[in-house]
């Protein structure tokens, strides 16, 4: 079974918005990058899978994510445990 972390979303209207949605490891580093691009307004449900941009399965551990859309700026902590 495919399990993850789900994050969730609004982008207000009535533009398209581009949008940045990257997943950081405690120093900084991207570990992978799940959106980038422009979105039509409206709720979005993206899962990260919990791997890397290699495909690779990410330790257990504290994860950050980095939702910019336009000109708002959102970062929130993700735990992965395994």
């Amino acid at each position: 079974a495919i399990r993850g972390t789900t994050i969730r979303f609004d982008l207000p209207g009535p533009q398209p918005t581009g949008v940045e949605l990257v997943v950081y490891n405690l120093t900084g580093q991207v570990v992978r990058q799940l959106i980038t691009g422009t979105r039509l307004p409206g709720p979005y449900e993206i899962t990260w899978d919990g791997k890397n941009e290699a495909g690779q399965r990410v330790p257990s551990g504290t994860y950050w994510y980095r939702l910019k859309a336009g000109n708002r700026v959102a970062s929130k902590r993700l735990t992965i445990l395994r």
